[in-house]
């Protein structure tokens, strides 16, 4: 009996322990975008990812660096001859970010990215600018659901997009 409780014990300090170490580490998320505002006339929808590096900062608050990919596909002839011809060409994104989320209860958090938004695209490249990303999610152990909505402020111009993405922890 006292050999059942001492295994039992130590079982459950390292599932506990296991539970607290998921939130920090590697977090990888993908999904889909839809443009919003002027952008919905260019681009029908992006998929992309992002990877992150989170530290616990302190019990329910994390914070690091984040990369990603986002590729926005054009909407083709929609556009007339005078605004590029009528093909509108897909727009990427990639954005670097310090990213930071804080845990409300156990699987519900809210975050934001902060950070600098480089437009890859030719047409675009001097529409690079300041990067933010608000974000809510639900975790459901390593895996969780995360809705949010991204904007690069450029000199001229701002792209912005509704995001939902699943993320993995490692």
């Amino acid at each position: 009996m006292k050999k059942r409780i001492i295994f039992l014990s130590f079982l459950f300090l390292a599932v506990c322990s296991m539970q607290a170490q998921q939130k920090q580490g590697v977090k990888f998320e993908g999904g889909l975008a839809l443009p919003v505002g002027d952008n919905f006339v260019e681009t029908t929808f992006g998929l992309g990812a992002d990877i992150s590096y989170l530290f616990n900062v302190v019990e329910s608050f994390q914070m690091g660096p984040s990369a990603g990919f986002y590729n926005y596909f054009g909407k083709g002839s929609t556009l007339p001859p005078a605004m590029g011809g009528g093909t509108a060409s897909d727009v990427q994104l990639a954005p670097l970010a310090v990213s930071s989320r804080y845990y409300v209860i156990k699987e519900l958090f809210v975050g934001v990215d902060l950070g600098y938004g480089l437009r890859l695209d030719k047409d675009f490249e001097d529409e690079s600018g300041f990067y933010y990303k608000p974000k809510i999610g639900f975790s459901f152990g390593p895996i969780s659901t995360i809705l949010s909505y991204s904007s690069v402020t450029g000199e001229l111009d701002d792209f912005s997009a509704i995001h939902l993405g699943f993320e993995v922890a490692f």
